[in-house]
């Protein structure tokens, strides 16, 4: 292979060695000890499963639209239908790719790594096929770098492969001497493991801008899947965007790799399966005895249920056999256990949870809303870098899907197929049951102004007070605060042309009514000189 000088190899080892050192000096401690506390500590174990249900039901749901593409210039004034109708379509058409995708049981993978280790992680790509699909990889077996503004520009992942695998995807004339002769020996062909290294960084040579046509080497990332121990290169590629989805819980200061929620509540976990043991010894003991016997008394007493052991005189007024070390209060261990576990589930947001689906259950409800907000807040930062995180994968899956033209790029409007840029990087607007509930504590102000108006109106009967409300703008706000499809609220175009009919209809009674009045003054005034000449010829 043209690219395997020793001094690319040499970089790319210099590279991985040194993210990898920094992952097992910085993260991997903490990460190795929140797996050993979750398989011991049931209660925090089952928050981050159900935090990452959430992600999956309230956050990117399946069979729910829970994303909108919009255009990202629409802020600086309304958006022509066109335009409109052109994302709506890529909407729908990203949904059913996604839909049609693994993307869902992936997603449901990454969101387990991310409420429970800080990080989670996959790929993005498409094939002949299969027009879109995801690989999870389970972290720790990939180490991460990030840019001066915190966004992932680097993975590097170890993987294995047997020599039958490795020959079957790059070929045996791409691997090294050493794995080309287990590829050709039957004893290690399909038996031994090889380590391989996925290598993706930003392309430090000159790129080309472009979503398509532009050669491996000219593309905005550089990626090389090398064989762990030599660093010889078995396959080299571009990527037009980072191909990774890479989602951090919170921020950690100085590092890629994300904090997880159980970090804040570790002494409390700690203090629990502590307890935990504790109060299973002491149950021990209560339902099973300690017994303090005299020495002569060994293998005197009769344990079983209904066991009848006889003692001398001199053994009953020393009160011997009897229970011993079995003092322990039950009940305060299991109240400190208690309110551990309220800590725990409070870091994982169990409260703001229940509080969600009771909005589901009575969203018009002012004092729930009310009650709502203060929790949902809570959750906001780990949900503004969600997506933040996601615009990286959001971009990547929209131009894997363009390229393979599983998309109407076609029927873009002219003004759109001028500014490509704009349709890759479109403003991605989230519609799940999390995002509604956070628009919902944004969109109160509007509701209380508009509250407030409708007091007024009533209390003066003065009108004009709605001509200061935008009737389309409160309607589309309203839409994107409960998710409404697009589907059924009409565009500006319909809206104006339903208008005009209104008003053509309107005008057409009016003027019926009138042609009518008329036509009855008529009939009056006929009438009025009939009965006048009747009376003159009196």
């Amino acid at each position: 292979m043209d690219g395997n000088s020793a001094a690319l190899r040499a970089e790319l080892k210099l590279l991985s060695e040194s993210l990898w050192a920094r992952y097992q000096s910085e993260t991997a401690p903490m990460v190795n000890e929140m797996n050993s506390l979750l398989d011991k500590c049931e209660v925090a174990a089952t928050a981050a499963d159900t935090l990452a249900n959430t992600h999956s039901s309230y956050i990117t749901p399946a069979g729910r639209r829970w994303f909108k593409l919009q255009y990202r210039k629409a802020g600086k004034g309304k958006v022509n239908d066109g335009v409109a109708r052109f994302f709506r379509a890529l909407t729908n058409g990203m949904s059913e790719r996604l839909a049609e995708s693994n993307f869902y049981t992936a997603s449901h993978e990454v969101y387990n790594d991310r409420t429970r280790l800080g990080t989670g992680a996959m790929f993005i790509g498409g094939s002949d096929t299969e027009p879109l699909y995801f690989t999870y990889f389970a972290f720790g077996t990939y180490v991460l770098d990030e840019d001066a503004r915190g966004n992932v520009h680097t993975l590097v992942r170890k993987f294995e492969y047997t020599p039958a695998q490795a020959e079957m995807e790059w070929g045996i004339e791409n691997l090294s001497e050493k794995v080309q002769a287990w590829c050709r020996d039957d004893n290690q062909r399909n038996s031994h493991k090889v380590e391989f290294l996925q290598i993706v960084r930003p392309n430090k040579k000159q790129r080309k801008e472009g979503w398509r046509d532009i050669p491996d080497e000219l593309r905005s990332y550089e990626g090389y899947y090398v064989e762990a121990d030599s660093y010889h290169i078995v396959k080299q590629e571009g990527f037009y965007e980072f191909p990774f989805l890479v989602t951090r819980y919170l921020r950690a200061a100085g590092s890629p790799y994300g904090k997880p929620p159980g970090k804040r509540v570790l002494p409390a976990i700690r203090q629990v399966v502590k307890l935990e043991r504790i109060m299973d010894t002491l149950a021990e003991v209560q339902a099973f005895p300690r017994i303090m016997q005299l020495p002569r008394q060994n293998k005197q007493v009769d344990m079983r249920a209904g066991g009848i052991t006889t003692i001398s005189e001199e053994a009953a007024r020393l009160n011997m056999p009897r229970e011993w070390g079995t003092g322990g209060r039950y009940d305060i261990g299991l109240d400190r256990i208690q309110r551990k576990e309220e800590q725990i589930r409070k870091a994982y947001h169990e409260d703001m949870l229940l509080s969600v689906t009771a909005q589901e259950k009575q969203m018009t409800a002012r004092e729930v809303q009310e009650r709502v907000a203060e929790k949902i807040l809570a959750f906001t930062p780990s949900f503004t870098l969600f997506i933040n995180d996601n615009k990286v994968a959001m971009r990547r899956i929209l131009g894997v899907l363009l390229r393979r033209g599983e998309l109407p790029l076609d029927d873009a409007p002219a003004e759109l197929k001028k500014e490509i840029g704009e349709i890759l990087n479109p403003q991605v607007a989230y519609l799940g049951r999390i995002a509604q509930a956070l628009e919902l504590i944004v969109a109160r102000g509007t509701q209380q102004v508009i509250d407030e108006i409708i007091k007024w109106v009533q209390a003066t009967g003065r009108t004009e007070m709605l001509d200061w409300v935008d009737e389309e703008e409160l309607i589309r706000e309203w839409q994107d605060v409960f998710g409404c499809s697009d589907n059924v609220i009409l565009g500006d175009l319909e809206i104006k042309q339903k208008i005009k009919e209104r008003l053509e209809q309107m005008q057409g009674a009016q003027q019926m009514a009138m042609d009518n009045d008329a036509l009855d003054a008529a009939g009056k005034l006929a009438q009025i000189q009939a009965a006048m000449k009747k009376g003159g010829a009196r």
